[in-house]
C-alpha cells in the first residue's frame, strides 16, 4: 500500500464589500440539480487545473461564475481548511477574498447557480455549503488554518 494519499486542492474566492457601515459577502446558491445543491457557496470556487496557481484559479473561477475580474495584487488570504475525506484522499481548500474588482457580480452559469445575493457577514444563511461557513468564521476570528475529519 502506498503511504501517500491524494490531496485535491481548490480555491474559493469571496467578494466582500462595505455597505451602510456593514461588511457584506456575495454568495451564490448552488443549483438544486448539483451535488450540494440548494446551499450557499462563495461567488467563485473550483479545483486547480494543471499548471494553475491558486490566484489564477481564483481569477478564472470568479470570471467563469460571476463575470468579474480582479487584479492579482488585490487577492487576500482568508484561511486554509484541510479536510480528510477518507483514508485515501483529502481536500485542501484555500479561501481568499477580494474587496476590489471590475464588473458587477452576476450569474454566468445558470445551470450551476440559482441565485446570487449579498449577505451581511455576521448574518449568513443557514444553508451554507460544506466548510464555507467555517471559512468565513475563521476569517472573522483571524484563524489561518483548521482541520476536519481527522
Amino acid at each position: 500500500m502506498d503511504k501517500y494519499f491524494r490531496t485535491v486542492s481548490a480555491a474559493h474566492v469571496y467578494l466582500i464589500r462595505e455597505n451602510n457601515g456593514k461588511q457584506q459577502v456575495c454568495l451564490a446558491l448552488r443549483a438544486k440539480s448539483l451535488l450540494g445543491g440548494g446551499q450557499w457557496d462563495p461567488t467563485g470556487a473550483g479545483h486547480l487545473e494543471r499548471d494553475e496557481t491558486f490566484t489564477q484559479n481564483a481569477q478564472r473561477e470568479l470570471l467563469e461564475e460571476a463575470g468579474v475580474t480582479f487584479n492579482p495584487k488585490d487577492i487576500k488570504f482568508m484561511t486554509l481548511i484541510h479536510n480528510r475525506c477518507s483514508r485515501e484522499n483529502s481536500r485542501a481548500h484555500i479561501h481568499f477574498f477580494v474587496d476590489k474588482w471590475n464588473g458587477e457580480p452576476r450569474i454566468i452559469e445558470a445551470d450551476k447557480c440559482d441565485e446570487m445575493r449579498w449577505f451581511d457577514i455576521d448574518n449568513l444563511p443557514n444553508n451554507m455549503s460544506f466548510d464555507r461557513r467555517e471559512a468565513i468564521e475563521n476569517y472573522l476570528n483571524k484563524i489561518a488554518y483548521s482541520e476536519k475529519g481527522w
